[in-house]
């Protein structure tokens, strides 16, 4: 895997980190991700072309 910062290589290197954490039966990174606050996402409808 190429070193590239892309969002999936940093997404692949937090849930690594993540699942050694639970290995040790330390939730808390789990736990913070749960009640964390979502980021806002726009709905988009899809355009119908005719």
């Amino acid at each position: 895997m190429a070193e590239d910062g892309s969002i999936e290589e940093v997404a692949q290197k937090i849930l690594m980190v993540m699942h050694e954490e639970c290995l040790e039966a330390n939730y808390q990174s789990v736990e913070n991700l749960r009640t964390s606050m979502p980021p806002p996402v726009a709905h988009v409808r899809p355009a119908f072309i005719e």
